[in-house]
């Protein structure tokens, strides 16, 4: 079984669904087990609960925990059910710890030598709820914002936008700390895929929730890009994927990789964009793909047309 086997979890996934698509439960039945499950846990802790379209608000001494469901719904969805509790435990805990460690947050904003230990950059899907009100974000492509957050022992949550004030910083100024403290995130190695299409990606995967945050970083850890710059996806926190440009045939490599992050951005966790991007010196252009049925219908941006033009021709770039 190859890598997109196992990310994609083709082993696990029979046919038939009625489940919520972000999701990524194969049965309305199975969704709704998981669903009773996860609330009765939270009314066990103490909450009153309001749900809502892949959140939950959960409420309790007067304060209340807005948590969202997809994360641990596509955790669950890949697993056998007896161990569902286990795992609902495990995220509940890391969610209701941000409750009890407001305090310590408010710390934390007041004292940059022990902040600045803590912060590092992560890329979220750009609908990530609240995030632009809440927390120190910047665009980095359609579909994805980059946000400044504390990487804490038991969670990793968004660093508040006051919190800035407080250290006396510019938000250049701490991005670039986070960037520092992302470039000492243990990861692994590149390693390449082929489809049974004729095309070979490079993967970076990984359990850190930061591992595909390495997209702010492409330039220094991928050292194969040519002039032309990569293809590059990011469906989940925990891939990276890329593939190097060198000819003309990328037009037919697009289709495939919008395939494939379509299908993991689906199982998740942590879902991030289905989209196709083309990379090159750091900048990110979005390449839309439709995907409908058998047909996949790729709209290329002007600029990339000019280069598979330029590619076609054989023109140097």
């Amino acid at each position: 079984m190859g890598l997109f086997d196992r990310l994609l979890g083709r082993e696990t996934r029979p046919g038939g669904c009625a489940a919520p698509s972000w999701s990524a439960f194969d049965s309305a039945e199975r969704y709704e087990r998981f669903l009773d499950l996860a609330c009765r846990h939270l009314r066990d802790l103490g909450f009153e609960l309001v749900l809502g379209d892949g959140v939950v608000e959960a409420r309790r001494d007067g304060q209340t925990i807005t948590c969202g469901l997809q994360n641990i719904a596509q955790r669950c969805a890949a697993m056998p059910e007896r161990a569902w509790l286990a795992v609902i435990r495990e995220h509940f805990a890391s969610v209701t710890a941000v409750e009890h460690g407001n305090r310590e947050l408010g710390a934390l904003g007041r004292d940059l030598a022990r902040a600045r230990e803590l912060v590092k950059v992560r890329v979220y899907p750009d609908d990530y709820a609240d995030a632009a009100e809440k927390m120190l974000t910047w665009p980095v492509a359609p579909g994805l914002l980059g946000a400044l957050c504390y990487d804490l022992p038991s969670t990793v949550c968004g660093v508040p936008v006051e919190h800035l004030a407080g250290w006396e910083l510019e938000a250049d100024d701490a991005r670039a700390i986070g960037l520092d403290n992302l470039a000492r995130e243990p990861i692994g190695r590149f390693e390449a895929v082929g489809t049974g299409t004729g095309f070979e990606f490079q993967v970076l995967s990984g359990e850190s929730f930061f591992t595909a945050s390495q997209l702010l970083r492409l330039g220094e850890i991928f050292h194969l890009a040519g002039p032309h710059g990569l293809l590059v996806a990011v469906p989940h926190r925990h891939a990276l994927i890329v593939y190097p440009i060198v000819d003309a045939k990328v037009i037919h490599a697009v289709p495939t990789l919008a395939q494939i992050t379509a299908g993991m951005h689906q199982k998740g966790p942590g879902s991030l964009s289905s989209n196709v991007y083309w990379w090159r010196g750091g900048a990110l252009v979005h390449v839309p793909v439709a995907i409908e049925a058998r047909r996949v219908a790729v709209a290329p941006p002007a600029e990339f047309t000019a280069l598979l033009d330029e590619l076609a021709s054989g023109r140097p770039s």
